[in-house]
């Protein structure tokens, strides 16, 4: 119950204060300064009508206050202790890697392969006979220019 009571209390001369300050900013308003323009978006006309005697579509544009001093390129020193970003050439075997990735997916019949992005290495699921399977696929590997891929770089499944 005392809850409630403080509750409206503080309501009331919460709405109190708001009354008195809209009706001192009514009474204290100058009588020049017109009442805000709904047409406007609730501009008020003086503002408005202040920046546009200000600007005009025949005025010129003030030039920037600040205009920045250009820096001479003598000053620019050879070595900025930046890490050479050129990259190095690829390995003969990265080459044939990449050139690999670039195939998949794809399927020989025999093998279908695919890239495992996560271990970097690639899928290969061999159809039955799986030993003759992956024998063909060794010899493909070599005969198509893949001949430094290692079967560390291939996952052997069976399909």
């Amino acid at each position: 119950m005392i809850n409630k009571k403080l509750f409206l209390i503080i309501i009331s001369v919460s709405g109190f204060i708001v009354l008195a300050l809209f009706a001192y900013t009514y009474l204290t308003r100058s009588p020049n300064t017109p009442a805000v323009n709904d047409s406007l978006g609730g501009i008020m006309k003086s503002g408005f009508a202040e920046i546009m005697n200000k600007v005009s579509p025949s005025s010129p544009i003030p030039s920037p206050i600040f205009s920045p001093t250009p820096t001479p390129f003598a000053n620019i020193p050879d070595f900025t202790g930046a890490v050479n970003t050129t990259p190095l050439p690829l390995t003969p075997k990265e080459t044939q890697f990449s050139n690999l990735v670039n195939k998949t997916p794809f399927n020989l019949g025999f093998a279908a392969v695919d890239m495992d992005y996560a271990n970097n290495k690639f899928k290969v699921a061999l159809v039955s006979p799986y030993l003759q399977s992956k024998q063909n696929f060794m010899t493909w590997l070599k005969d198509n220019g893949f001949g430094l891929i290692t079967e560390s770089d291939l996952e052997f499944s069976e399909n």
